[in-house]
């Protein structure tokens, strides 16, 4: 039963950040490759507000503040960038979060890590972890019935149309970095707790890679792609105990799936949708 709630919050991690992921690559044409970045900066945030002996709970708004910021602050220094330049700046930005977790020891402890105060029971953090992911869900369907929804896919297809017809594609882009953002620092809260112990190696511009993989293998609606992405990541181990080989095969045969589903789709016409052509 433990293992089982294991494995179910790990799916609604993933399932959260894939889903944000493909979100922001299928409806936005965003192609982001810092998730795990900003999934690292809210557990981190989360690990040392609990370390100076903040509530939980506050702890968790802290993170979703923080990530907030960062996220505008991502916004505002890539704003004029879009398609392939934008995704090598988010990168960057992964690059460059990592580098600060493993370098400034006096505040992350550097490659040693940080231990997690002891907080909300295993269930407790499962429901949190399954209720942010269903809100998710729900979010990103509401809004792709919505005039935000047009608005966000006018803003994949023609970023000068949408400013000419006044649709603040700019504006749009801030508040989509910062919502996310925040998500994804909840997200991390989620991650940190479920751990209890992080250190930057959980961090790296490979697992954002990862992330975006479980965003995108598999071709169903946006709003159920991340979690069926993260469903089948956290499920090829499990599957492969069946056949034995020890975690250390199991592991190393999921990141080899995953790298030729990443293939496979990079061979389909890559991450990014066509835009579409307006009629004259």
């Amino acid at each position: 039963m433990a293992h089982a709630l294991d494995l179910l919050i790990l799916v609604s991690i993933f399932g959260c950040v894939a889903t944000i992921v493909s979100y922001l690559c299928i409806e936005a044409g965003i192609l982001h490759v810092a998730a795990a970045a900003f999934l690292g900066i809210g557990a981190y945030t989360y690990a040392i507000a609990r370390g100076a002996a903040t509530s939980p709970l506050l702890a968790t708004a802290i993170a979703a503040v923080i990530g907030a910021v960062l996220g505008l602050g991502l916004a505002v220094l890539t704003l004029r960038l879009k398609g392939s330049q934008l995704a090598l700046a988010t990168m960057g930005v992964g690059i460059v979060v990592y580098g600060f977790l493993l370098n400034a020891t006096a505040l992350t402890s550097g490659p040693m890590g940080r231990v997690i105060p002891a907080g909300p029971s295993r269930s407790a953090t499962a429901v949190f972890g399954v209720a942010l992911l269903i809100v998710l869900i729900a979010l990103v369907l509401l809004l792709e019935r919505r005039a935000w929804g047009a608005r966000v896919r006018a803003l994949r297809d023609d970023e000068e149309l949408s400013e000419d017809l006044g649709l603040q594609p700019r504006r749009l882009r801030l508040i989509l970095f910062a919502l996310t953002s925040s998500f994804l620092a909840v997200a991390g809260v989620v991650y940190a707790e479920v751990l209890r112990f992080i250190d930057p190696s959980s961090f790296t511009v490979a697992e954002s890679v990862v992330v975006l993989a479980m965003a995108l293998i598999i071709p169903i609606r946006t709003a159920f792609r991340g979690v069926g992405g993260a469903a089948l990541y956290v499920a090829i181990p499990e599957i492969l105990r069946f056949f034995g080989g020890g975690f250390r095969f199991e592991a190393e045969l999921r990141e080899v799936v995953f790298a030729t589903l990443l293939i496979v789709v990079v061979a389909r016409g890559g991450f990014l949708p066509a835009p579409k052509k307006v009629a004259a």
